[in-house]
């Protein structure tokens, strides 16, 4: 069936139904009575994704699915009019959060032929109206390449899918940047850090070459067993450790070089790889006893060479007594250099900002520093470094973590304004956008969870 179809360039009638204000650049696909398919191209901090509108003209009811650029279903929406500010709105009936997990809304059923039935829980649902999600684009006459990419799915492997590669991700790691197309293999458990607001910190235990490939292997099968025929669009992949760096730090066995080599002998399809550094790590390596152990990026620039080509840095804040507090211990200075260095070799770099821990901070020396002013000091430093984008994380207060245990002894103050978090958020972001610096601000959802031991 999909060896004869063409695919139609020009934009089809329900785009401006659903959007008539514009929208991202597009390709027509398919298109059925009041039913189009759409693939939406690469645009801002967008993966593509594939868009489908289908419009009933007896109730003018509008149902926006989006698939993810495998085909997994990331979403179904309701176009709903406000007539209050005489404009459509989204309304979300079925989301998929970073963790692979599904919300569904059941205020908003029925929708098109999934009824709302009481007797079915969320999860039941869920598997309806994924099903549903599929049999619609499945109904498309499209190209071999659209068609294999849908015709193996289903609520049932979807939901296995999520299951089985849950497992290979331990309870307390952070994946930033978790997509249907990053492949993540872990390479160590814990951290050489013991910072107070991470749920990571501590008991740091570096893989094996041994353990790290058989890693690799895990992770290689379940893509042949779940994307058969997209596995060459997984382009993303991730080393999950919490600094790459500790593999030189503590002269193991492998090297970091070595860990992103063998990654791209099991994955040579990826075209961006990062992982974790840490400031401290950064600057360290890159003392080159050639040079009597001066800083240069010679290290760095050979880590690139071997494939790592993003890397995240939690900076956290650019005041040093703030960072002494957080007991990161490095200074305004630390992180300048090591931004720096790794912006030198070629790394692109997502840095990432805490906020949300308090109103103010008090030292050992009974000083105040209000996390506004503090805030002053992390864009000034963000400013000067130019990081390919910046991550926004939310502190998400657990009993467990060290932190807590300062704010019960005063040395942390609990927010009077309500909304004192959203301004310092603000005052970030704005500083950016006028650096051309792309913030992002769901990195606290890759930490829900996870908690220290």
């Amino acid at each position: 069936m999909a060896n004869e179809t063409k695919i139609i360039r020009n934009d089809g009638k329900l785009l401006s139904k659903f959007y008539p204000n514009g929208f991202s650049p597009t390709t027509l696909l398919s298109k059925l009575d009041n039913n189009e398919l759409y693939f939406v191209y690469k645009h801002d901090n967008i993966d593509p994704y594939y868009l489908l509108l289908k419009y009933n003209p007896k109730n003018d009811e509008k149902i926006e699915i989006s698939y993810g650029p495998t085909g997994y279903p990331r979403r179904i929406d309701k176009r709903i009019f406000n007539g209050n500010d005489n404009k459509l709105k989204l309304e979300n009936i079925i989301l998929r959060h970073e963790q692979n997990n599904f919300s569904v809304n059941k205020e908003l059923l029925p929708v098109d032929n999934v009824p709302f039935n009481e007797s079915l829980d969320a999860g039941q649902l869920t598997g309806l109206l994924i099903d549903y999600s599929l049999e619609l684009v499945q109904k498309h006459n499209i190209n071999d390449e659209e068609h294999d990419i849908f015709k193996f799915l289903s609520s049932h492997n979807i939901m296995a899918r999520f299951k089985d590669y849950s497992q290979l991700i331990h309870s307390n790691a952070i994946v930033p940047d978790l997509s249907d197309i990053l492949t993540v293999v872990n390479v160590s458990d814990g951290c050489g850090n013991d910072c107070r607001h991470c749920p990571e910190g501590g008991n740091l235990k570096l893989y094996s070459k041994e353990d790290i490939r058989s890693e690799m292997i895990k992770v290689l099968q379940l893509h042949i067993k779940y994307h058969p025929n997209t596995i060459r669009k997984m382009t993303e992949g991730f080393l999950n450790t919490s600094d790459i760096l500790w593999y030189e730090i503590q002269k193991s066995q492998i090297k970091p070089d070595e860990i992103a080599k063998m990654f791209f002998e099991y994955f040579p399809w990826t075209q961006k790889l990062g992982t974790f550094f840490g400031v401290k790590n950064l600057l360290n390596v890159s003392k080159d006893s050639n040079f009597g152990n001066i800083i240069t990026g010679n290290y760095l620039k050979s880590l690139y060479g071997a494939g790592i080509n993003r890397g995240y840095v939690g900076i956290e804040s650019g005041n040093s007594k703030v960072s002494a507090i957080l007991r990161k211990n490095e200074t305004y200075g630390d992180k300048l250099k090591a931004l720096d260095l790794l912006k030198g070799s070629g790394i692109k770099t997502k840095a990432i900002v805490l906020v949300g821990v308090g109103e103010s901070y008090i030292t050992g020396d009974d000083e105040e520093i209000k996390s506004i002013d503090a805030m002053q000091d992390t864009i000034k430093l963000l400013e000067n470094t130019s990081p390919y984008r910046v991550m926004i994380s939310r502190y998400l207060p657990n009993e467990n973590l060290p932190l807590e245990k300062l704010r019960k002894e005063g040395q942390l103050k609990d927010y009077k304004d309500k909304n004192g978090i959203q301004k310092e958020i603000d005052m970030l972001t704005k500083a950016m956008n006028w650096k051309n610096i792309t913030v992002e601000q769901d990195y606290e959802s890759f930490v829900v969870g996870k908690a220290r031991k």
